[in-house]
């Protein structure tokens, strides 16, 4: 799983490294999702492969967070399990699992990533309202946002495209970097509490 801490190709040392590199103010994050910060406004909390499911009242805290404008990015059908939403399903049998997938309109979130390489047995097949599709196939979505309150979520099928071995390919870093938000004024919570990193 793309854990920060791991080099491993699986691994997301590279891109938590290069969020320190290019002027993000970036930290890990350990904690419950009941201590994000109550002004969410310009946080955006990256969830990526996690390993461990919310219980009931994480998954509120996470949508409130959202709600109180903070955005965040998850990944996979864990990813949505985590923020209470479904529409996420397998892929037909013999489809590919690493394919790549065009950029379907223009916005920032594809800006400069014209087609992106993502590995990824689900695809987002059902419509949550405000939803916007960004990247997939006739499988289904790879890419999409959707609106909660004040703030946003960003799923991706599968969370190769900022892993150590895949972050270079095609357009993938410039999806992530899209995905996050511009330095500055951006706090990037890079989520460990749900890959069993957890405080105390």
């Amino acid at each position: 799983f793309p854990s920060s801490y791991d080099t491993s190709k699986e691994g997301a040392k590279a891109a938590y490294e290069l969020l320190e590199e290019t002027g993000y103010r970036v930290e890990r994050w350990t904690q419950s999702p009941a201590e994000l910060p109550s002004a969410a406004g310009s946080t955006v909390l990256i969830v990526a492969g996690p390993t461990l499911a919310a219980s009931s009242e994480e998954t509120i805290q996470l949508r409130q967070f959202v709600q109180r404008g903070g955005r965040v990015l998850v990944t996979g059908m864990p990813g949505a399990a985590l923020i209470g939403v479904k529409g996420v399903e397998p892929v037909p049998a013999g489809s590919e699992e690493g394919s790549t997938f065009a950029a379907e309109q223009p916005a920032p979130l594809t800006r400069q990533a014209p087609a992106i390489t993502m590995e990824s047995s689900v695809r987002w097949v059902d419509h949550v309202r405000g939803q916007q599709r960004y990247y997939g196939n006739s499988d289904g979505a790879a890419v999409v946002t959707f609106p909660i309150g004040g703030g946003e979520v960003i799923w991706w099928a599968g969370d190769s495209p900022l892993t150590n071995f895949s972050i270079a390919k095609a357009s993938n870093l410039a999806l992530f970097l899209n995905s996050v938000g511009s330095p500055g004024p951006t706090r990037v919570l890079w989520d460990e509490y749900f890959h069993r990193v957890r405080k105390g």
